[in-house]
């Protein structure tokens, strides 16, 4: 499931939570995240969050920032819950044993077969029955259900979800939001990630141009399965901060300011059963001040692999191209001069790989360019 991920912390990233986070699940993106000292036979936190992805609230629904307490809720609590919505109660159309009523008034979880709970778990001594006097609006004296799976008592032999949660997950896993469950069949890449990522373009404050058309590189990892991307102009990486992901040893740029001395940039490999392992160290570049408008239909990337290239080695040109053409590639060195050209080359339909010797070339600066009738591509090369 590629929306579980499990991390070193479970932090949220836009939310207030009561105590301390272990694992957390956002119904905007749809994803879990679950610390990995919560996985293991002792810890229900997984299921628990596992309960939120397929649709289940907290049986104390309301009372999810605010627990209740004597002094502040009373020993008969109101029909309004802190979080406004109305109390679940012991009897009645209200909560527990609702059978019949309508989800809409029903309080609390609107689960018929879970026992009120105003977030009782929340501070108890671990997994013991709740004893203390607590009445619903009618006056009811409450016992809730401590080995419940979606509520917060914690320590517990063994956890439970109800009939009737377990038919909510059900009928939320056959919905048509969860199709991509049903179809999907790959088995999930588990095996250990312990090498750090060697980034090879633009390392050592590099100058790259153009500024608005940048491919980063990197050796690819054993074992990953994707790639997070970080890119910051300072440091501590929180100026113009950005995340990107992608599942390929490069990632394309065409966003970036002119003229930036001070782009810095890091990457992590992730896959299913590792992620935030190892990174690789912080490198900085700096952008020029040339802007690259020129384009050609067919070639959806390109990228000259290595560079800086050794000289006697073969220059080799990286492309995926969206469709069969023809074009013409020339080099030129720091002054202008062509020092090699290949008219009416043959590109190919997707994937596809030029080389060029570079033998009787010097080492130095280059420009590389592959144009066509729609227009052409310049990339820097550099042979030492």
């Amino acid at each position: 499931m590629y929306q579980c991920f499990v991390s070193k912390t479970a932090t949220p990233p836009s939310a207030s939570s009561i105590g301390t986070t272990l694992g957390y699940y956002s119904p905007t993106y749809d994803y879990l995240v679950v610390r990995i000292d919560q996985i293991n036979k002792y810890s229900g936190t997984l299921s628990h969050e596992l309960g939120h992805f397929f649709s289940l609230p907290h049986t104390f629904r309301g009372w999810d920032f605010e627990p209740w307490d004597q002094a502040t809720h009373g020993t008969t609590v109101t029909a309004l819950s802190p979080g406004g919505v109305p109390n679940e109660r012991v009897n009645g159309g209200m909560g527990f044993n609702c059978t019949g009523t309508s989800e809409a008034n029903r309080g609390g979880d609107r689960i018929c077969d879970t026992p009120p709970d105003y977030n009782f778990g929340f501070g108890w001594t671990g997994c013991s029955e709740f004893t203390t006097v607590v009445n619903d609006p009618a006056g009811v004296r409450i016992d809730p259900q401590e080995n419940n799976m979606m509520g917060y008592f914690i320590g517990c032999a063994s956890y439970i979800f109800t009939d009737d949660q377990s038919a909510l997950k059900v009928a939320d896993y056959n919905s048509s939001r969860r199709n991509y469950l049903r179809t999907y069949r790959r088995t999930p890449n588990t095996n250990t990630i312990s090498t750090a990522p060697n980034l090879v373009f633009p390392i050592n404050q590099e100058l790259v141009d153009p500024y608005n058309d940048i491919t980063l590189r990197w050796d690819p990892v054993p074992n990953a399965g994707f790639y997070v991307v970080e890119l910051s102009r300072s440091s501590s990486m929180d100026v113009d901060y950005k995340v990107y992901t992608t599942k390929n040893p490069f990632l394309r740029l065409t966003n970036l300011l002119s003229n930036r001395p001070d782009y810095r940039w890091r990457v992590t490999p992730y896959n299913e059963a590792y992620f935030d392992v190892v990174s690789s160290p912080i490198q900085r570049f700096k952008t020029g001040i040339v802007n690259s408008v020129s384009q050609i239909e067919e070639i959806s990337y390109m990228d000259i692999v290595p560079n800086p290239t050794s000289l006697g080695d073969n220059i080799e040109i990286w492309m995926n191209n969206l469709a069969n053409f023809q074009g013409n590639i020339s080099i030129l060195n720091a002054a202008g001069v062509k020092v090699f050209e290949k008219a009416n080359q043959s590109f190919n339909k997707g994937d596809d790989k030029i080389s060029i010797p570079s033998d009787k070339m010097a080492k130095g600066l280059y420009f590389l360019n592959i144009n066509t009738t729609e227009g052409i591509i310049t990339k820097k090369l550099i042979l030492q």
